[in-house]
Formats: structure tokens, C-alpha cells, sequence
């Protein structure tokens, strides 16, 4: 399983690790976006994604590993992965328009909310939690390009479409991610497994957007 948390307004919190995901940090900025630094400076630099692609590991990424499941479970493992904005971004000016400048964009692992039941541990059991996790990197890095491309007339305009397109990448990974143990039952369908797995490492080196399995 993966999840995904109902986020808040992008200027909620000055600490950038309890922020909402995806949302920059608000301890800097002057004339530019909440969380953004400057309106008009030099363009430059190619957006960067961290954290991912990489292997998941029960030892390091499952800190929390229990006895059985948390009540209302019906799965043996959780892992909850987010994307979220690095802390120094910057706002440029490009052909008269502003866009985002220099930004990088973070997949890490929340380690409050992933957890095993300790006698389920297998490797099959690893594989599709690595699926969830891929299904967030392979939205992280869409969402990357995507917020890359963003040009806005005004600053403000440029905050609301930054906004409006990190909530639509949680919408959309936590979709993916719900029709993904959807059609896996949770890893114990093992051939639709494996398929889904074919289709997630396909997106991956084809650096392209999930194909869910027909």
C-alpha cells in the first residue's frame, strides 16, 4: 500500500519536512511566490530529481516493524513515499514570462507511516511495495518536467499553477497507486504482478508515464 496525505496550504508550515508534500518551504522568499526566492532572475540550470530511482529495503526504509496489522488493515505492509519540493527555489524571468528557475524535486520515504508486519516479510511481499514506491517516482519525475515548463504573466499566477499541478500529481499517483494493489490484490495475484511490474520498469527506462497493464 501506499498513501498519500491530505495536504494543506503551500504556506502552512515554516519546516520543510512536516510541510505539506510537495510544497516548498516558506522560510525565505521577498517578491516572489510564498516559499520562492526573486522575480527576475537569471534563468538557468535543469530541474533535478532526487531520491529516486533507487531499491527499497525492509531494513532502513520499515523502521516500523509490528507484530500484525494495524486495525482495519487487510495488508501486511505500508509504504508511504511523497514528493516534495527542495527548500531553495527560485523564480527567473524568460522571454517576459516567470517561471520557476533553479528547483529540485525530493521522493523520500515517511518513516511515521510505513511499516511490516515483522513475520510476513518476504521478497515478494518487498517487490510490490517497491512497485508503490516506483509509482510515486515515475509521478515525481512527470511532475518535475511538468512544473519546469510552468509560465505565468505574474508571480502570484505562477504560485497557483505550481499549486494546482502538485495537487494533481498526489491525485494522480495516489490513483495509480490504489489501482495498482486494486488489480494486484495487494501482491497476491502474482501474475498481474508481475505484469505491473513489467509495465513500472518500462516507464522507468523509458522514461515515460506509467502504462497500467491491459
Amino acid at each position: 500500500m501506499s498513501y498519500s496525505r491530505k495536504p494543506g496550504p503551500v504556506d502552512e508550515s515554516h519546516d520543510s519536512e512536516s510541510a505539506s508534500p510537495m510544497a516548498p518551504d516558506t522560510t525565505s522568499g521577498d517578491s516572489g511566490p510564498v516559499g520562492m526566492k526573486g522575480g527576475g532572475g537569471t534563468c538557468g540550470g535543469a530541474p533535478r530529481l532526487s531520491g529516486w530511482p533507487r531499491s527499497i529495503a525492509w531494513r532502513g526504509d520499515f523502521p516500523d516493524e509490528r507484530e500484525e496489522r494495524p486495525p482495519g488493515e487487510d495488508e501486511d505492509a505500508q509504504i508511504h513515499s511523497e514528493a516534495v519540493l527542495d527548500d531553495d527555489v527560485s523564480v527567473c524571468r524568460s522571454d517576459g514570462r516567470f517561471r520557476l528557475g533553479s528547483f529540485g524535486v525530493r521522493l523520500r520515504v515517511v518513516p511515521d507511516d510505513t511499516w511490516v508486519v515483522r513475520s510476513a516479510k518476504s521478497d515478494a511481499l518487498l517487490a510490490h511495495e517497491q512497485g508503490h514506491f516506483d509509482i510515486s517516482g515515475i509521478d515525481a519525475r512527470q511532475l518535475m518536467n511538468d512544473l519546469a515548463a510552468l509560465r505565468a504573466d505574474t508571480t502570484d499566477e505562477l504560485q497557483r499553477l505550481v499549486s494546482a499541478r502538485i495537487e494533481r500529481s498526489r491525485t494522480e499517483a495516489q490513483a495509480m497507486s490504489d489501482r495498482y494493489d486494486t488489480e494486484t490484490n495487494h501482491s497476491r495475484n502474482a501474475d498481474v504482478q508481475r505484469r505491473w511490474e513489467t509495465a513500472i520498469r518500462e516507464a522507468i527506462d523509458g522514461n515515460h508515464a506509467l502504462r497500467p497493464p491491459a
